[in-house]
């Protein structure tokens, strides 16, 4: 699988795991295959806001290196929430990995029902929103302005983009799989999908186990592992460390990270990265490994730069757009370094551009999936590196005591629980 952000290979890898396969996590690098046997390798590309070069560029070494190591067949995974525009990168990324797969269909479908995404003719919803009307119409990097996920697609790629309507895949595999035939003998192209169930789910994957390339979200991944996987086999996850301390860091700024974040600061000490003193020249590091170092033995602290739209859109007229979320993205993976060396061991990180940037501070590559938290996140341990276990949260992801649920699902499965969030929340 390639993914294309760090909290969405979480996401994909949780979702492979919870099917039973063995599944081995790859952060950034994918020129090396798994050190060892895995039934699926996730590798996590910072893709989803580079540019269309960029994202393309990486997206063929993952896939080359993937199909060198074995891999028969390619996911690619993006958001949930689509989060590219009608210049974003999914278009061009599924266009060559097409071309090295040597295949002309595939199909597109993110549509994740467990958190409230679901495809309807072509449009996708967030709960009974439509994408354009859910909040992410204010994403401060790729804003949704349109639901149609159809529109989008076509405006991506060259290839002939179709729609699979609701009542096609309600007619069952065979069905499906007819259309996708239909398509290939008529010079092949993308195929949008719709479903509003888990059901809807496992229609499309059986269509597609013929295709060596496939596209979605962390929904159709459950799916196609479990189509994949022996329905017998549940591979315990990886323990997370029980030593040392527990922080947060948040860079997103979704409707949900902001419940999350004006929570924990009720209960936990915190600390605001302003975009304009970190301009300024504001050492972050060094302040919050100071400001920590004395507060982390009586608990979790907080380190955020998670503001409302309006404060957003005023940072970049200062700063520009582009700028603002460099230093923002520095600054956090700056606050990570300062929490680790200030002796934290579990480490929550929100946002998915911010994931991407700590991750690559902390030079953290290779990890297992341990215990789920909530739907799409996980924690992660490292493999063969000192570092933090790590869990990973796309910023529109969880309930709004989701960073007190995550170190309390570590806790509870230290001590032999499962530690799924929804056994601890009351």
């Amino acid at each position: 699988m390639i993914a294309d952000d760090f909290t969405g290979a979480v996401d994909a890898a949780a979702a492979i795991r919870d099917a039973g396969l063995g599944v081995q996590l790859v952060f950034g690098d994918a020129t090396t295959p798994a050190e060892e046997r895995a039934d699926a390798i996730v590798v996590a590309l910072k893709s989803r806001s580079a540019s269309v070069d960029e994202a393309v560029s990486a997206s063929r070494t993952a896939y080359r290196t993937l199909s060198e190591a074995g891999a028969s067949r390619v996911f690619f995974k993006y958001c949930s929430t689509f989060d590219s525009t009608a210049h974003g990168n999914i278009g061009p990324v599924i266009d060559v990995l097409l071309e090295e797969a040597g295949e002309q269909v595939t199909v597109v479908c993110p549509a994740a029902p467990g958190v409230g995404r679901t495809m309807y003719q072509g449009h996708l919803f967030v709960h009974q929103h439509l994408l354009n009307e859910s909040g992410m119409e204010h994403h401060p990097i790729n804003p949704m302005l349109d639901s149609s996920i159809l529109r989008l697609t076509t405006a991506q790629t060259a290839r002939r983009v179709v729609l699979v309507p609701l009542t096609t895949v309600r007619d069952g595999v065979a069905r499906v799989e007819e259309t996708l035939d239909e398509l290939a003998a008529s010079g092949g192209g993308v195929a949008v999908v719709d479903a509003v169930d888990d059901g809807d789910l496992g229609v499309i994957a059986a269509a597609c186990r013929a295709l060596r390339i496939v596209t979605g979200a962390a929904g159709l991944v459950g799916a196609v592992a479990r189509l994949a996987a022996d329905a017998g086999a549940r591979l315990p996850a990886a323990s997370v460390p029980a030593d040392g301390a527990e922080a947060v860091i948040s860079g997103s700024c979704s409707a949900t990270s902001r419940e999350q974040v004006e929570v924990a600061c009720a209960e936990w000490p915190s600390l605001e990265v302003d975009p304009l003193a970190v301009a300024e020249g504001w050492d972050v590091r060094r302040e919050v490994e100071a400001w920590a170092g004395s507060r982390l033995a009586d608990g979790p602290v907080l380190i955020y730069s998670t503001g409302t739209p309006e404060a957003v859109r005023a940072a970049q007229r200062m700063l520009g757009s582009e700028r603002c979320r460099l230093l923002v993205e520095r600054a956090l993976a700056d606050a990570a370094s300062g929490l680790v060396d200030a002796g934290v061991r579990r480490l929550v990180v929100a946002g998915g551009e911010t994931a991407g940037s700590v991750i690559q501070k902390l030079d953290l590559r290779r990890f297992n999936v341990g215990p789920r938290i909530d739907e799409g996140v996980a924690w992660c341990v490292p493999i063969g590196a000192v570092g933090p276990a790590v869990a990973l949260k796309s910023g529109n992801f969880g309930g709004t005591r989701f960073f007190a649920d995550a170190f309390e699902v570590a806790r509870r499965a230290r001590a032999g629980s499962d530690g799924r969030a929804r056994d601890v929340r009351n």
